[in-house]
């Protein structure tokens, strides 16, 4: 990709988190991307366009992806030094 693309997405991100905060509303992943697709549907000029379709891609695709590795639990390893877990529901009392 060239910079002038990463630019153009850079500031597009930018304009959506701008009328986020301007609009008052939450900053998060969803409520940007509902900002881009809004920018989307309104946009005339061809090249700010083929940047919104890439860059609410690419959200899409790191927001799903990171959903995935909380909901599996990735990179969460059992414990192998013979100490219980901790737990909220009260049985594992004793703290090593």
């Amino acid at each position: 990709m060239n910079s002038s693309n990463k630019k153009l997405k850079d500031t597009l991100i930018g304009e959506a988190t701008l009328r986020l905060i301007k609009d008052k509303k939450s900053i998060n992943s969803q409520a940007l991307l509902n900002e881009l697709n809004k920018m989307q549907s309104l946009e005339i000029d061809s090249e700010r366009l083929s940047a919104l379709y890439v860059v609410i891609r690419e959200i899409e695709s790191f927001t799903a992806s990171k959903e995935a590795n909380s909901a599996g639990h990735k990179g969460v390893k059992p414990r192998t030094d013979g100490r219980k877990e901790l737990s909220m529901n009260g049985r594992n009392r004793n703290i090593h």
